[in-house]
């Protein structure tokens, strides 16, 4: 509901989460010749993303959907390590593989954390939707850059086909290769299969041979003459080079586990002999010593006594102030939830349920779901900002954040979106206007009476009435509105009081979101020719119910025919409708009236109206307000100030009126008495866009033995706020569908310090 003050706030979350850095491979078709050409050399860009070191995880309910599927999510942003608190908002955009966009929403940000729905188009014939995440920190120059981008198949005939482009995602320690050291490279394909290829020097001798998982991914060790090096693969006949480019500053800070201890390893290859090396605990400085390389190298320090009982801290080697390599390092602390089963059955409408708990002192924040066993296996979805990818060791997670751009000193203004406005006259009407009204202020001031400039009304569209209350606005025409955030689609209603100011033609511009908006949805050609393809052997269809022995039954259809919530409560309160019904004789618009400038009150404005229509003396009339019979009144209700009436409808004969006269009919805009069905041009209605609508996940219950002809809900259950606390379980139950006899549970969670772990299970008969 909204408030008269406060406005209506829903805040409720979600999840997501995939990788962003990829390289943009050259095919080759013909080795010679295209060594003979351009090789495209791949660079990492650090230098844009000015907002950088931003996660996104998002958990989607199911890794695949049907038409007419409902996609829940939910979004963790994580910042510098922690849950990201400055974040207030983001935008979560739905579209195609041409760059068409469905759907455009934008959902809040609680504590790092948001929510929300996507419903797939009936109609849709496509096999993959593409999606991009975007906060303030993508936005760089007013253009979104490196927003999160990923995709989700949707099956056409029980089939996922998709479009397969061969590319390489290239990961490299350290951001680039270091000669004469060991370098770190995770070769990420996407396709699903085997890949064949080597790494080799410039010069073109072979390092290393590879084939990958039946995944294409490959993580390799390799030891090299030269900072740049050629990947060489093949895919179907087709042969491609691409680039493993070169570190930057030729300085790398890494990680090594040997046994029981960790060490960092100092790569250096510039020209500089001698490096400072410090390790910052937040403001803490606990390590600060020189490194010395006089032929260059490698040089190492056991890091395992530093960091012992300190779960975080910042490598910096720099000199002369001039920073080399940056290397944030968490230590990894095993955690593992468990979900313990209390009842499991896998017959139809069966009730099953299951606790969960995790042992640790912090408070977790997660998302479950619980889907169709027919259905493929979980699928993980992260996004890393191209400024901070991360590796581990085994005992710790370490990041490597671009100091190109001094973070710190950036400050990201993103608070809860609040309705703006600014009232809009042609030409020089606004100046004139502010000086009648100075001059007005002053008179009123005399007589102690208060100005009264402009009638602000707001409801959602699913709520019948108004909320009103008088607004000011300063000399620049901009609205002085309540702090009013909303979620949904506002309609607004700005009605002129005063009219003897004269503020006849003029319109009000509105806002609520300051983030931007994507014209056309950001697709990588890696994402792009990303291989999803699979095929669904379960019984679902979204039209038909396969009954168990063969016979199939088509889908009941829920049409509502909702009446708008408006409109029911003007056909209960005008019922009647013998005002709009029956013509008048005479009407008056007060706008566009000249009245004379001795008229304030209702009073004078009768009298002046019955001097002005002498008929208007012999209708022993009766005087009424905004369509209410003389019977559904009192004269309080009458306006008493001229400056809330806008329309006047005066009628011959009344059947209410007790004399056997006629009415005459104010239509007023008073704080209490308003009717927005009088047509005046003075009124400005207005829709104002804010947060998308947020659905609550629906679980049946079957407690009650009242079951219905089926359930083929693929998604069982879903609860993208469940929160796991130091020695508490938490219990989750749910009735199972009539389709499955089996189902993958699916669990992630983050903590406040942005701790994150995911894990899904599949339950069977054969647990």
């Amino acid at each position: 509901m909204i408030g008269k003050n406060s406005g209506y706030l829903f805040v409720k979350y979600f999840f997501v989460i995939i990788d962003n850095q990829f390289t943009r491979p050259t095919q080759v078709h013909h080795i010679i010749k295209v060594m003979k050409a351009v090789i495209f050399i791949f660079l990492i860009c650090l230098c844009h993303n000015l907002f950088g070191q931003q996660r996104i995880h998002l958990h989607t309910d199911k890794p695949v959907y049907f038409p007419g599927d409902t996609i829940w999510y939910k979004a963790y942003f994580t910042h510098q390590e922690r849950l990201d608190t400055v974040l207030k908002n983001m935008s979560f955009v739905v579209g195609t593989a041409n760059g068409s966009i469905l759907e455009d929403q934008l959902r809040p940000i609680y504590k790092g954390i948001s929510y929300g729905q996507f419903i797939v188009p009936r109609d849709f014939k496509a096999y993959e939707l593409y999606f991009n995440v975007f906060t303030k920190r993508n936005i760089h120059d007013h253009k979104v850059l490196d927003p999160m981008e990923f995709k989700i198949g949707v099956y056409q005939k029980n089939k996922i086909i998709s479009s397969i482009a061969p590319q390489v995602k290239i990961l490299i320690e350290g951001g680039g290769i270091v000669k004469n050291s060991e370098n770190l490279v995770k070769l990420n394909w996407n396709v699903k299969q085997k890949i064949s290829g080597s790494i080799k020097e410039k010069d073109g001798r072979p390092l290393q041979s590879f084939t990958t998982d039946s995944l294409g991914q490959s993580t390799l060790k390799i030891r090299a003459g030269t900072n740049t090096l050629l990947l060489y693969w093949e895919y179907n006949g087709d042969q491609f080079i691409d680039t493993l480019s070169a570190s930057k500053s030729l300085v790398r800070l890494r990680l090594k586990d040997k046994q029981d201890s960790t060490y960092l390893f100092i790569d250096n290859q510039s020209l500089e002999k001698q490096l400072s090396l410090q390790l910052n605990i937040d403001n803490y400085k606990l390590l600060d010593t020189q490194l010395n390389f006089e032929n260059r190298g490698t040089d190492s320090i056991l890091i395992t006594g530093i960091l012992n009982g300190r779960f975080y801290g910042e490598f910096t080697v720099f000199q002369k102030g001039l920073k080399y390599a940056q290397l944030k390092v968490n230590q990894i602390v095993e955690r593992n939830p468990t979900i313990n089963f209390e009842t499991v059955n896998l017959e139809n409408y069966a009730f099953n349920e299951f606790t969960l708990a995790l042992p640790s002192e912090a408070h977790w924040n997660s998302s479950i779901s619980v889907y169709d066993g027919n259905l493929p296996s979980p699928i993980e979805l992260l996004y890393q900002s191209n400024d901070h990818i991360s590796f581990n060791s085994g005992r710790f997670k370490y990041s490597y954040v671009d100091f190109t751009w001094k973070d710190d000193q950036v400050s990201i203004k993103d608070s809860v979106f609040m309705l703006k406005g600014t009232m809009l006259l042609k030409g020089d009407k606004l100046e004139k206007f502010m000086a009648v009204m100075k001059k007005r202020k002053l008179k009123q001031k005399s007589n102690h009476e208060k100005m009264r400039l402009m009638s602000f009304g707001y409801r959602l569209l699913s709520e019948p009435n108004y909320l009103y209350q008088e607004i000011d606005f300063d000399t620049l025409g901009n609205l002085k509105f309540p702090q009013l955030t909303f979620y949904d689609t506002l309609e607004t209603r700005f009605v002129q009081i005063d009219d003897r100011l004269k503020l006849i033609d003029y319109d009000v511009n509105l806002s609520f979101s300051s983030l931007l908006k994507l014209n056309k949805i950001h697709i990588s050609s890696y994402l792009l020719g990303q291989d999803i393809s699979q095929e669904y052997f379960g019984s679902y269809h979204p039209d038909y119910y396969q009954f168990e022995f063969g016979n199939s039954e088509l889908k009941e259809v829920k049409i509502e025919n909702n009446l708008d919530p408006r409109k029911q409560m003007l056909r209960k309160k005008f019922s009647t409708n013998w005002f709009l019904s029956n013509e008048a004789f005479l009407e008056i618009d007060l706008i566009h009236y000249d009245l004379d400038g001795w008229i304030y009150t209702l009073e004078e404005l009768k009298e002046h109206l019955k001097h002005k229509y002498p008929k208007i003396r012999t209708l022993k009339a009766d005087y009424l307000v905004n369509n209410l019979h003389n019977y559904q009144m009192t004269v309080e209700k009458l306006p008493h100030d001229i400056t809330e009436i806008e329309y006047i409808r005066v009628y011959e004969k009344y059947p209410y009126n007790k004399d056997g006269g006629g009415a005459i009919m104010f239509y007023t805009t008073g704080i209490y008495a308003r009717n927005e069905d009088i047509g005046v041009s003075k009124i400005r209605l207005k829709k104002v866009p804010g947060y998308s609508k947020f659905l609550d996940y629906y679980q049946p219950d079957y407690s009650s033995g009242v079951k219905p002809k089926y359930d083929d809900r693929l998604t069982i259950f879903w609860d993208p706020d469940l929160s796991l606390n130091k020695n508490e379980n938490t219990r989750v139950y749910f009735y199972n569908n009539s389709l499955s006899k089996s189902y993958y549970i699916y669990l992630n969670m983050i903590s406040e310090s942005g701790s994150f772990i995911s894990k899904w299970q599949l339950v069977t008969l054969n647990e």
